[in-house]
């Protein structure tokens, strides 16, 4: 049985622990005000509900929600002050200064009791350091120099299945932890939705289940096809827990990538193995009651809006909105990688967001040429996958050495054993598998910078460029081979 505790959102965690300078949801700010005081409506501030407020596009951060003064202290405050003030000499006009403002909730009040008064707001502005720059150099800049570090070092079958063995068993282990998380109720945000331990590119729920639907195709694969027992047995216990993880994010996107990546992997099993796809649609009804119930709910809010508790699915399409109306300013340059999330435009609603949408992410934060150049870099993870899963099928090994009276270029022998074979056929269907997975989930998450879609890329590249290489190596053996001739001494009779 799960348990259901639920992080206590209190002092602690809003003024001293990871929520401190995060900014709020709607239900969090609710939580903090049921757990702390009994009453949802706790934050009032504005003359306005938390609902209210945060409807009109108001946010705060966890220490702004601690700190600020509510709605019923702050009138109380003002109406003080403007019992003494109507003691003392008129004055033409009174001036209100907040040396040390938060929420501006205190000043807001005292304008209100003070007619005719004026305002000041005295706080410190928080500019993201580096902006753009930082993202490049903190982020990017790391993921190319590893990138074309895979490349240059992934020459071999046999360091492509090692590297992807890497990847399955880094994902494993987040995604044991996560299930560990969910179990003792911490690491949860939204009430009931684990977030990844490690923190990073884990930390929101749907980049986690992005992580694992995305290492869960090419674990799919060596269950089904490897011929070692021991490491079929291994990869179905990672995939065990990846697949538990992925359920305990109640991501909808995870669950739709997931969908799509499982499609692919059956599609190619069932030309092999179809009574294994007959057992995996089998079991996978068994397990559809063991679920949990809020899983099914969130996911029913995919197609039916009022099941959506949180507001989420209304703020994704507001954010889709903003994102087009920002690459429509922006097309040439964009406003700079990462920025979405810092603009802040007079007509945007959603603010310190991220768009929510790899494509929208790229275009409004790059622009044009951003989007050529990672939709190039998309399709170019497709093909390479594609290129070799081509390649593999038109070769064949022939008996005796290759000549030039027989040969075609894609006849040639490219002098791989059977165990090299099926890994870069298996890498080649797991990572296309894999992309077909990213591909769907980012359609829901700001993921372009990410390390994973980068890792997927240099496997299937590395694949193609080993049987690119092994074929080039055999059109030169070809060329330096004698060409087959018939002995002057043997007779040759053709008959008409």
């Amino acid at each position: 049985m799960v348990n259901d505790r639920r992080p206590m959102y209190d002092r602690e965690l809003l003024l001293d622990g990871a929520r401190r300078d995060a900014v709020l949801e709607l239900w969090e700010v609710q939580r903090y005000g049921s757990d702390s005081f009994g009453d949802a409506d706790y934050v009032s501030v504005y003359g306005l509900r938390p609902a209210d407020w945060y409807g009109r596009g108001v946010r705060l951060l966890g220490r702004t929600a601690v700190e600020c003064t509510r709605d019923a202290l702050a009138d109380a405050i003002a109406k003080d002050v403007a019992r003494v003030a109507a003691s003392v000499p008129a004055v033409a006009r009174a001036l209100v200064v907040d040396l040390f403002a938060g929420s501006g909730n205190t000043l807001y009040w005292l304008l209100r009791h003070l007619p005719g008064a004026r305002g000041v707001l005295c706080f410190q502005a928080i500019i993201p350091p580096g902006g753009s720059a930082k993202v490049f150099t903190d982020i990017y800049v790391k993921i190319i120099l590893i990138f074309a570090l895979m490349m240059s070092t992934i020459t071999s079958p046999r360091r492509v299945r090692q590297m992807t063995w890497v990847m399955i068993v880094a994902s494993g282990y987040i995604g044991a932890r996560a299930v560990f998380d969910y179990v003792r109720g911490v690491n949860l945000v939204e009430g009931d939705r684990v977030r990844g331990a490690v923190g990073g590119m884990f930390e929101n729920p749907n980049d986690l289940a992005l992580n694992l639907v995305t290492f869960l195709a090419p674990t799919l694969f060596i269950i089904l096809f490897d011929r070692k027992p021991s490491r079929r047995l291994f990869a179905c216990g990672l995939a065990v827990a990846m697949l538990a993880a992925i359920v305990c994010t109640k991501s909808r996107s995870g669950f739709l990538g997931l969908i799509a990546m499982g499609a692919v992997v059956m599609y190619y099993t069932a030309k092999v193995k179809p009574a294994a796809v007959a057992a995996v649609v089998v079991a996978g009804l068994m397990a559809l009651p063991v679920m949990p119930e809020t899983f099914w709910a969130r996911m029913d809010s995919i197609m039916n809006a009022e099941e959506d508790q949180t507001g989420s699915r209304a703020a994704r399409l507001r954010l889709i909105e903003q994102g087009v109306q920002v690459f429509i300013e922006n097309p040439i340059t964009g406003i700079g990688a990462g920025q979405f999330k810092n603009y802040n435009a007079p007509d945007v609603v959603e603010k310190w967001r991220v768009t929510h949408n790899v494509w929208l992410q790229v275009a409004a934060e790059l622009g044009i040429a951003g989007v050529l150049t990672f939709g190039f870099l998309v399709m170019r993870g497709f093909s390479s996958n594609f290129a070799a899963m081509r390649v593999l099928r038109r070769t064949r090994k022939r008996a005796g050495p290759p000549t030039r009276l027989n040969a075609r270029a894609e006849d040639l022998d490219l002098q791989l054993t059977e165990n090299e074979r099926r890994t870069l056929d298996l890498n080649a269907k797991g990572m296309f598998a894999a992309m077909v997975g990213w591909a769907v989930c980012s359609l829901f998450a700001s993921v372009a910078f990410n390390w994973t879609f980068y890792y997927v890329l240099a496997l299937g590249v590395a694949g193609r460029e080993i049987l690119i290489s092994r074929r080039a190596a055999a059109r030169a053996a070809e060329e330096a081979a004698p060409i087959a001739t018939v002995p002057p001494n043997r007779l040759i009779r053709v008959h008409a």
